[in-house]
């Protein structure tokens, strides 16, 4: 294999250093549209794809931003996909002592979650019900181990949960019933009943005394003292959609909306010889950790799983050597990427990149229920799956009835001078953007698409020796 000499790694290291002080400029060209004049073009470098699985997520970002998918769909190309979650409470914003009034009566417990619009797949018509179990959470989802060290939760996590706690059944597009308080009837919110019995637990908790260690002294508080207590009598709850469900949508776990309500009656002697009650409501938002940042990390995880039995994709992936032609497939929520390889690029020698750029084609079909993502990421990955670069502009160049295709023009320039110097250590990769999590796919043409090839074109300089 022929390596580039000493000035020209110099030399590129000035043209980078240069460049990656802005990071729009990151993987963009070197030289001007008139110096390209007097470089050597080509387009025929041998491109290569193949589909592999996407590996879990860590949940870290995705904790921070709030937003994560629930629901189940069958997806005519892609197959089932499946994200489940489960989460923890609190006792409220900056809440201690939370106390319930006395001789309460339970009118009923709901779950309640924010539904971030925009973000709907799958067939969410008003008329077509999804349908949940909620259970007990059993995991104590802490954030550091008895070592102090940070607990990265990831996507493959499954939570272990106990108890049914409710069954529900409600449309993404149309809002569930709350009980005694239709002010807080959101349009953008999902509301769940649960078992009353869950709710009497509340209440007869709040009516006992726990030993709890204050210094040398041992107190008696009750299971609302502080979030510590709080979590030793419920640890939250994890929610499982049901297998024919036909949607995904996304929630906004940092909303206040998003929260365990439970609803009772006070009662009361408004006169020395006469009892009347009061509607009274706890609200148990979703738990946070501390964070000095714009928002605090919710305590929560997403889980996906993937079926493609039966798809144009299993044989891909059953397949020793992935690779595919005509076709390629990409999907969220964990799912699909599309891996590049260009096995003549080396062949050009010592060289000096003056452009580069990937060019790729988006062929998904118009589907109302399955929309096309807003944008594609594209990364070059070093051996730690890090992205240098991401690009999600894309220009669209054939609209019709039964076709919208997009065109996504890839810089990389300082990607593949970097490429030359150290291939076995780089990975050129195309995959969905996941922060915000979506459950979003998209279908991109090969390299022997008859019609839209994938191809690379570069422009570059060859160095004397």
């Amino acid at each position: 294999m022929k390596r580039i000499n000493l000035s020209l790694w110099a030399l590129i290291l000035l043209f980078a250093v240069s460049a990656c002080n802005d990071s729009e400029n990151i993987g963009s060209s070197i030289l001007n549209q008139d110096d390209l004049l007097y470089a050597t073009f080509t387009d025929t470098l041998t491109v290569k794809a193949k589909v592999l699985r996407t590996g879990p997520l860590d949940l870290a970002t995705p904790q921070a931003d709030n937003t994560f998918v629930l629901g189940k769909v069958d997806d005519p190309v892609f197959g089932e996909s499946t994200a489940s979650m489960c989460m923890q409470f609190a006792l409220g914003t900056g809440v201690n002592n939370l106390s319930f009034d006395s001789l309460p009566e339970l009118d009923s417990i709901v779950l309640s979650l924010a539904i971030k619009p925009g973000i709907v797949y799958g067939d969410a018509n008003k008329d077509v019900l999804q349908s949940f179990k909620i259970y007990e959470l059993l995991d104590s989802l802490a954030s550091e181990d008895a070592m102090d060290v940070a607990i990265q939760y990831q996507t493959d996590y499954d939570c272990n949960y106990g108890d049914l706690l409710g069954e529900s059944s409600l449309s993404f597009n149309r809002d569930s019933i709350m009980v005694n308080d239709s002010t807080n009837a959101y349009p953008s919110t999902m509301s769940m009943r649960l078992e009353d019995e869950l709710g009497q637990r509340f209440l007869d908790a709040s009516a006992k005394t726990i030993e709890i260690v204050s210094g040398d002294t041992i107190v008696l508080v009750s299971s609302f003292f502080n979030v510590v207590t709080f979590l030793d009598f419920f640890k939250g709850v994890v929610i499982i959609p049901d297998e024919n469900n036909s949607a995904i949508a996304a929630f906004n776990l940092g909303s206040f909306n998003s929260n365990l309500k439970v609803y009772y009656k006070a009662w009361y002697s408004p006169q020395p010889d006469s009892l009347a009650y009061d509607n009274r409501v706890n609200t148990f938002v979703v738990r946070t950790l501390a964070s000095t940042g714009l928002t605090s990390p919710v305590v929560a995880i997403n889980s996906f799983t993937h079926d493609y039995t039966g798809t144009v994709i299993q044989p891909i992936l059953d397949s020793a050597d992935p690779y595919v032609d005509e076709i390629a497939y990409l999907q969220a929520m964990a799912g699909l990427k599309v891996e590049f390889e260009f096995p003549t690029f080396l062949n050009l020698g010592d060289v000096l990149i003056n452009q580069a750029e990937l060019i790729l084609y988006d062929v998904t079909e118009i589907d109302e229920m399955f929309p096309k993502p807003p944008s594609l990421s594209f990364a070059l990955r070093d051996d730690t799956g890090s992205p240098l670069f991401n690009v999600q502009s894309f220009e669209t160049i054939d609209t019709t009835i039964d076709k919208n295709i997009s065109k996504y023009t890839v810089p990389l320039t300082l990607s593949l001078q970097d490429y030359l110097l150290s291939p076995e250590d780089k990975e050129f990769s195309a995959r969905l953007y996941e922060i915000p999590l979506n459950p979003y796919r998209s279908i991109l043409t090969g390299p022997e698409h008859p019609e839209y090839p994938a191809k690379i074109n570069v422009y570059y300089t060859e160095i004397e020796q």
